[in-house]
């Protein structure tokens, strides 16, 4: 089995990680556009566990606000496939993860707000989706 460090190069030089990769998720995160922030700097580490079909990051990306210069730090949790797609496709393992975060949880969100008068987050959001085929390659 690949050791942390193979995995963390492996994803770290595949096609889909680049600025324009972390430039989404700081778009989303933050609900600014592109032209309203530099992206400064980008530290990625892996946890010590790891799900059977998946390897968990961690990234903080420092950005700086063009308009105040000055400087935001977000941390962000990237979770990359280590099982060829074909048998992800069989076991449709990250299909139903998604659906929670990107319905389920928000409609939570929703009820809550419509029953207290208060905006919340209950947990974690998916701000990005990337399905690269031959990531295993």
């Amino acid at each position: 089995m690949e050791g942390h460090n193979d995995k963390l190069d492996k994803f770290l030089n595949s096609e889909i990680v680049d600025n324009d990769f972390f430039i989404d998720i700081v778009e989303c995160k933050l609900k600014i556009k592109q032209d309203e922030f530099k992206l400064r700097l980008v530290f990625i580490t892996t946890g010590k566990n790891e799900n059977y079909a998946s390897i968990v990051y961690r990234a903080k990306i420092c950005i700086e606000i063009i308009e105040s210069k000055g400087r935001k730090f977000i941390d962000v949790i990237i979770k990359a496939l280590l099982i060829e797609v074909e048998i992800l496709e069989v076991l449709s393992i990250f299909e139903s993860e998604i659906f929670v975060y990107e319905n389920v949880i928000e409609n939570l969100e929703k009820i809550y707000t419509y029953s207290t008068n208060e905006n919340i987050k209950f947990g974690p959001q998916c701000l990005k989706v990337v399905f690269v085929w031959n990531y295993s390659a």
